[in-house]
């Protein structure tokens, strides 16, 4: 392979279950797809493979050496975006999935002994924090050694820049340069013609398995703006009817998939989205399952959006309600009162009942929340019966921008909201009504509270199973309602375990038969 994409997701290593990998059942996310169809575009002449779920591989060095990177192989790109918790210090040390950061340069030297003439290329979105702090901040820190292993990181979206790397045809204006590493950020955000939502054509040397639910993006960017959000919020570059169609009708006739985890940033962003999407998917020879990130205020405007999202097969939504405290809902522009939001919640829950799964997302720690409204968010989360699913996390707060366009945000203008002290080793943060180490005390509290008695709520991000788990469960051949019970009540069998293991292990064979023919 001339062009070899690497990906994981959740790759810390985890505890065993009987021998089974006790990964999330997080199923493929699009990115590296995205950026392997921009490269068959543009890049015509090289051929190209994903390797998904990589460090999932017992002996990684002896499987990619079985055909896939060798001494042919030009270019060689790491996808960051899932692979560490980015509220872990370790990523501003480039340690990635590893403890310690020599481990992290032993991997990167056998990679090379392999692969001694490809470009090593790190993208994703992890990159947004090693750019400001190694290219951007005025005082630069020394770049970490493993970072020195790297020939060019990609800032931003990959599926312009990545190409134009590889076609060596990189506007020099947007390359800076630290102890001879490459960064380039092209400030490609959607909602400008610098950014495709290309549609995806998937192929044999992906291995798709049969009736498996894939990514599927049919917009790029938010049009929103909240405060404590660290993703492009400049617009959105919405992919045509046609072309949406084509995807779907595609898939199917190919590999007979009928579920997707759609991974727009927000699904109902406006009502003549969701009707788009009703259109094409019930206009389809096929039913379609999906899941997505969804807005509940939208719903406040356009009630007929849940009718329409429900007849075009939507099983699950990720609702970004973040706080109950009107004061800090108004500050980070999620502007509707918190009481309304409740009753959202409920009506949505009334009129889909177990058909359609819930998930409600916290943030412990935004500006204007107190401990006082916390803990009353905390005992209303305990007694409801509308939120399927309970997530949250504390306030990630990421190095600012340093440039006089950076946006208006918690990240980029901190004295603006208050935010005080803020320093990444150790982590740490403080505005006027809490700081970061109260915050993951109440964390803690949280996740002792809603796991008592028969509430189910056992669900916080370092654990294994997740809304987005849903459509891996689907696809190893689970109905709705199993997989609704197995997420809401956390429920998961040893079959699960074994299933998913199975899965992956199943992929990793087909993927190497794949790349032979």
């Amino acid at each position: 392979m001339n062009v070899v994409l690497l990906n994981d997701i959740f790759s810390e290593k985890r505890e065993k279950n009987e021998g089974l990998g006790k990964w999330s059942f997080w199923s493929r996310y699009l990115g590296p797809y995205a950026v392997k169809q921009a490269i068959k575009n543009k890049c015509p002449d090289k051929s190209v493979a994903v390797v998904d779920y990589f460090l999932k591989i017992d002996d990684f060095f002896s499987y990619v050496e079985d055909g896939i990177i060798g001494l042919d192989t030009e270019f060689i790109g790491i996808s960051t975006t899932f692979l560490n918790n980015t509220s872990n210090k370790r990523v501003n040390d480039f340690n990635l999935w590893f403890e310690e950061h020599e481990d992290m340069v032993d991997w990167l030297m056998e990679l090379k002994l392999i692969a001694p003439n490809a470009k090593i290329f790190v993208g994703g979105h992890s990159v947004d924090v090693w750019y400001k702090r190694y290219v951007v901040d005025p005082d630069k820190p020394k770049l970490p050694e493993a970072m020195k292993l790297i020939d060019c990181f990609i800032h931003g979206y990959g599926e312009s820049s990545v190409p134009n790397y590889i076609n060596g045809t990189t506007n020099l204006v947007h390359v800076q340069y630290r102890d001879n590493v490459m960064f380039i950020s092209e400030g490609n955000n959607a909602g400008s013609d610098k950014t495709e939502c290309l549609r995806v054509q998937w192929d044999h040397n992906d291995y798709v398995q049969n009736n498996e639910w894939l990514p599927l993006e049919i917009s790029k960017g938010c049009k929103f703006g909240c405060k404590f959000c660290m993703f492009d919020k400049m617009g959105t570059t919405l992919k045509s009817k046609e072309e949406l169609r084509k995807e779907l009708i595609y898939n199917y006739e190919n590999f007979g998939t009928v579920g997707y985890s759609l991974t727009d940033d927000t699904v109902n962003d406006s009502l003549e989205k969701v009707k788009m999407i009703h259109d094409v998917f019930t206009s389809l020879p096929f039913k379609v399952e999906w899941i997505s990130y969804c807005r509940p205020d939208m719903f406040q405007a356009y009630p007929e959006m849940l009718d329409m999202m429900i007849e075009s097969g939507c099983r699950g939504v990720f609702l970004g309600i973040e706080t109950f405290n009107p004061t800090a809902a108004k500050i980070v522009g999620k502007g509707l009162n918190p009481q309304k939001i409740k009753d959202i919640v409920k009506w949505m829950k009334d009129k889909t009942g177990d058909e359609m799964f819930i998930l409600g997302s916290f943030i412990i720690g935004l500006v204007g929340e107190t401990v006082e409204s916390l803990d009353d968010t905390l005992d209303f989360l305990v007694h409801q019966k509308s939120i399927d699913k309970i997530l949250w996390e504390v306030l990630y707060l990421r190095p600012p921008d340093y440039r006089t366009e950076a946006k208006d945000d918690f990240n980029n203008n901190n004295e603006k909201y208050g935010i005080r002290k803020l320093q990444f080793s150790p982590y740490y943060w403080e505005h006027d009504t809490l700081n970061y180490n109260q915050c993951v005390e109440i964390s803690n509290k949280w996740k002792q509270e809603l796991r008592k008695g028969n509430s189910g709520f056992n669900k916080a991000l370092e654990e294994n199973t997740n809304f987005f788990s849903y459509p891996r469960m689907r696809s190893l051949g689970y109905t709705h309602k199993e997989s609704f019970d197995m997420l809401k009540y956390g429920n998961m069998p040893q079959e699960l375990y074994e299933k998913n293991d199975k899965w992956i292990q199943d992929y990793h064979e087909g993927l190497i038969n794949a790349l032979d023919r």
